[in-house]
């Protein structure tokens, strides 16, 4: 083993240290090696000089020899669990000591902007830095890109989970590290190596796209429909975060893998990112020198990702999971406590349900941490009976009515349905549907209320093969009929009808599916807006108390605008007809509360991310 980890130390490229005694950053005081395992120290020396190695929980010290380059590489049995430990290492004549060193779990923490998303953003993990768990140590690469494998990463230590350092660090990562502790005891080293809006392409050896056509392909074809966006920026191509964040630590003895990533990957996802992902597990496991080296994947939220697209994703997430052994998926379906956040703020429960995979997966403790999947159904008259796996504690819903349900009829055609627990099976159906045929549950941006008594989610699925069918909109709940006076300038009246509605003028974008709720009631658009420019701060004028309402596309933007909220199962898709009717985005509708006579102000927006008014009667005043 040692051979094979130095010949591939002395593969890289270039040299970053000189020809003395150095060590990676990733090797230093406050480091965690990880316990009863051979964890590797490395680093340059003299070429051909003795290196020895001494640590304090060994009696004999370590001996290796520098090559012709001046590299060296020991080997380091680590034994159980212990803080305060020290290490020196020394070779013709120079010395480095490195002290409070921790042996416990070591694990990497990847991905894209959610698990780069920090503590201190967050509003339920952000209480840590009340009090730091001081046997959480880490590790965060921040945002590195190379084009090339590097060997260190500079102006990088590790440090303790003090609050002026974890403010910054993930807080996905930094949560299950603090859980894993308490339940394990033992001290926690957590590398924190995510970077947002990065491609799961970025994060693989960038041999694993060229050697493989249909990947080359595909990245290609994104890089050039995003040339204009992405000129310059060198995070999104093959391997740009893998020779800068991992590739510098592959000499690393961890434990695993916790990885949240996919939603820069949604615009491909009905292509191979499945066999991306499973060659990215595969190519780190190679790396780090362990083929059954556990990861656990974050299930990605529901957003407003275009059509299927993201339900295409969540599928091909769940499908890897239960194809690899030791990967493991943590859904996230019922994690959005603002609609279609692309961040949802809340990272505590994702941290808990990836904390109770390793503990459960990779520790073996009795842990519940398997969400519900779909096992099979069959008819029973006009309904469908589901039974799933993982489920044998029975199945719960917080609220009045299960959502996120659609049967099929004979045609293909999905309909909205209804559902019934049965102990740990469900019964479905619908009343428009005489003999439903197929199941989809969640297969598009709804968020599900439905969980095995444990308290996981149920995982999405769908049982037909029709990938490109888009489902029935889903809808739950009452509007306020409500008259509003609208003071703006530039605009047209339109009636909100069951037919295609254009809101755009100047743009073919035409909302589908009209909610049937919102038929007869009356909606603003304006005649033209330009590229960049932004939508006027329109009045609105309640003639009673309730609710005002609006439609909108930006709607990560409008939560933190002056109190309006995003109304859950509202989003109608938009259609390009200048791309032959593809989806390109929903539109939502959001609320506002009102008293009679308040007048509330529409949040600007940019270009065609504009709002509009939208109610049962509107009086326009120009």
């Amino acid at each position: 083993m040692r051979f094979v980890l130095a010949l591939i130390y002395m593969c890289v490229p270039t040299l970053l240290w000189a020809q003395d005694l150095a060590v990676p950053t990733i090797i230093g005081d406050k480091m965690v090696l990880q316990r009863n395992a051979t964890a590797h120290l490395w680093g340059t020396a003299v070429p051909n000089a003795e290196v020895v190695v001494k640590t304090s929980w060994n009696k004999a010290p370590i001996r290796v020899t520098a090559d012709a380059f001046g590299r060296w590489l020991a080997d380091v049995p680590t034994g159980e669990a212990a803080e305060n430990q020290k290490i020196t290492i020394q070779s013709e004549g120079e010395r480095l000591s490195f002290s409070d060193i921790m042996l416990g779990e070591v694990w990497v923490c990847s991905g894209q902007s959610n698990m780069r998303f920090t503590v201190g953003a967050t509003i339920d993990v952000v209480q840590a830095l009340k009090k730091p768990n001081p046997k959480v140590r880490l590790y965060n690469t921040g945002r590195r890109s190379s084009r090339v494998p590097l060997e260190n990463i500079y102006e990088v230590s590790w440090t303790t989970s003090a609050a002026s350092n974890l403010r910054d660090f993930s807080a996905v990562g930094y949560a299950f590290g603090d859980k894993l502790q308490q339940e394990l005891g033992v001290p926690i080293g957590l590398i924190g190596a995510a970077y947002g809006g990065t491609s799961i392409e970025s994060w693989m050896p960038e041999e694993e796209i060229l050697n493989n056509q249909r990947f080359l392909v595909g990245l290609n074809e994104t890089l050039q429909r995003n040339a204009a966006k992405w000129k310059g920026k060198e995070r999104y191509f093959a391997a740009a975060q893998y020779n800068a964040n991992i590739h510098p630590l592959i000499n690393t003895t961890i434990a695993g893998v916790i990885w949240y990533q996919g939603c820069h990957n949604v615009n491909n996802a009905g292509e191979h990112y499945d066999e991306l992902l499973e060659r990215f597990i595969g190519s780190w496991r190679e790396r780090f020198h362990n083929p059954e080296m556990p990861v656990y994947v974050v299930q990605i939220a529901p957003h407003t990702y275009a059509g299927n697209a993201g339900a295409l994703l969540r599928e091909k997430q769940a499908k890897v999971a239960a194809k690899m052994e030791h990967v493991e998926l943590v859904v996230t379906v019922d994690q959005n406590e603002r609609t279609g956040d692309i961040h949802p703020r809340n990272k505590q429960v994702v941290a808990e349900r990836l904390a109770a995979a390793a503990l459960g997966e990779h520790y073996g403790l009795p842990v519940d941490f398997r969400s519900p999947t779909y096992q099979s159904h069959r008819s029973e008259g006009n309904k469908l009976r589901v039974t799933f796996h993982d489920a044998e504690k029975g199945l719960t819903c917080p609220d009045a009515q299960i959502v996120g349900f659609q049967v099929s009829d004979a045609m293909g055609r999905f309909h909205l349905a209804q559902a019934a627990i049965e102990g740990s099976e469900l019964l479905v159906w619908s009343d428009e549907v005489a003999e439903p045929v197929n199941i989809r549950y969640c297969f598009d941006e709804c968020e599900g209320n439905l969980f095995c008594a444990n308290g996981l989610p149920v995982t999405p699925f769908r049982t037909d093969f029709d990938a490109l069918r888009l489902g029935a909109r889903s809808f739950y709940g009452t509007l306020t009929p409500m008259t509003v006076t609208v003071k703006y300038k530039g605009c047209r009246k339109i009636p909100f009808s069951g037919k295609q509605i254009r809101l755009w003028q100047n743009k073919n974008w035409i909302v589908q599916q009209p909610m049937k709720e919102l038929l007869g009631w009356e909606v603003l658009a304006p005649n033209m807006l330009e590229v960049g420019e932004l939508t006027p701060r329109v009045q609105l004028t309640a003639h009673a108390d309730g609710y005002v309402y609006i439609l909108a596309r930006q709607i990560t933007l409008i939560y933190d605008k002056e109190g309006w909220e995003v109304i859950p199962c509202t989003n109608m898709p938009l259609v390009d007809l200048d791309k032959k009717n593809r989806p390109r985005g929903y539109v939502f509708l959001c609320r506002h509360a009102v008293k009679k006579g308040e007048t509330v102000t529409l949040p600007p927006m940019e270009t065609m991310g504009g709002v509009h008014p939208i109610a049962q009667e509107i009086i326009y005043e120009q």
